[in-house]
């Protein structure tokens, strides 16, 4: 019995020691950027996500999650696709931005053909997150087209307004 109990605990203190380290290695992808005030601040942090994180291949669907003062709590890789489209499930996308504590969220998409034109499914998407996001009190900041050599910013267009 008091075996059982030892390992037991041995592994409690094993699982907590894991969720520190996940909570270090998203700090230090992070922590290098300030607040972000312009979209070339967001499209910076996106590079280091992009690059690690996902193939360049697909499509994936990426959330800054911010806090009030514009500094990223963390971000998740949210959807992964094809070449052509990734989906996009609101209920998982703002389920992750309120147990993050996200006052606000800036979204990104790839595009794997290096284009960065939104297509009309890009614009369909962002203007129902944002109505979303205006609903429940999260708002929705910038949606950028990620490529590796360049992006594109609706808030820099004035599609966000």
């Amino acid at each position: 019995m008091k075996r059982k109990k030892q390992i037991r605990q041995k592994e409690k203190n094993y699982s907590l020691k894991l969720k520190t380290f996940t909570i270090k290695v998203l700090d230090k992808d992070i922590a290098y950027n300030p607040a972000i005030r312009q979209p070339k601040d967001a499209y910076s942090i996106l590079k280091g996500i992009y690059s690690k994180h996902t193939d360049d291949d697909k499509e994936n669907f990426v959330a800054l999650f911010l806090n009030t003062k514009n500094k990223v709590i963390t971000y998740k890789v949210m959807f992964s696709g094809g070449m052509t489209e990734s989906p996009v499930f609101m209920k998982e996308l703002f389920r992750a931005a309120i147990l993050n504590g996200a006052t606000s969220m800036i979204i990104s998409h790839n595009h794997p053909s290096g284009e960065t034109d939104p297509s009309d499914n890009d614009i369909k998407v962002t203007n129902k997150i944002k109505d979303i996001g205006k609903l429940i009190g999260i708002e929705i900041l910038d949606h950028i087209i990620y490529t590796h050599k360049s992006y594109f910013s609706f808030e820099s267009e004035g599609w966000m307004k």
